[in-house]
């Protein structure tokens, strides 16, 4: 009986382009980053409330900017939570928020779609703000709602590792190389700007 091997995933050239844009304007403006594949970017960014960890990657022309699994290991389809997450995303239609399979894990995301396989600066430095604007300005309001006026609770995760259900529901394209992002995550956490107006990584 012959193995079977699941066919290598090729990536179209327009997307190694657009990612290869992207460096190039991350570079420009001082960010750190780090590939953990052809068509995905790994970054560190601290904000106001919490340190997050951000993908960027192509697919299928449309440029991914995403924080994977931001609030985990606790419930989070309550009615008032789940009602929140969608006034937000009836307010902002740029973000959306998207609940693991399993409803413990939070991401924040914004898919931008490329048109002629052009990206200009102006366009991903906006794609890139309001990811990390939004999740970083939400998260006290969405903590408050899950956990009441009594506080969060001192066991609560706000590090950047990415739980086992957020790596099966985010699939082949972001966190395939643990040891990879192990290596990134030793890194000094990089700042930025309060404001978000340029969240610049020293």
């Amino acid at each position: 009986m012959k193995n079977r091997t699941s066919p290598e995933k090729k990536i179209p050239p327009q997307d190694l382009e657009l990612i290869k844009t992207v460096e190039g304007y991350l570079t420009e403006d001082g960010y750190r980053f780090h590939s953990l594949a052809e068509d995905c970017i790994e970054m560190y960014l601290q904000g106001k409330n919490l340190t997050m960890r951000m993908l960027i990657y192509a697919h299928n022309r449309h440029l991914v900017v995403r924080v994977p699994a931001f609030i985990r290991n606790v419930e989070l389809r309550g009615t008032e939570f789940l009602l929140e997450l969608m006034n937000l995303m009836n307010e902002y239609f740029d973000i959306r928020f998207e609940l693991s399979a399993d409803g413990q894990s939070l991401s924040g995301a914004s898919n931008h779609v490329v048109e002629d396989s052009k990206l200009g600066k102006m366009q991903f430095t906006q794609v890139l703000m309001v990811v990390a604007y939004m999740v970083d300005e939400n998260y006290p309001r969405l903590l408050k709602i899950l956990y009441g006026q009594a506080g969060v609770p001192t066991n609560v995760p706000t590090d950047v590792d990415v739980d086992s259900s957020e790596k099966e529901r985010v699939g082949n394209s972001p966190d395939e190389d643990s040891s990879e992002s192990d290596e990134a995550s030793e890194d000094p956490t990089p700042t930025a700007d309060e404001t978000f107006k340029k969240p610049k990584i020293n």
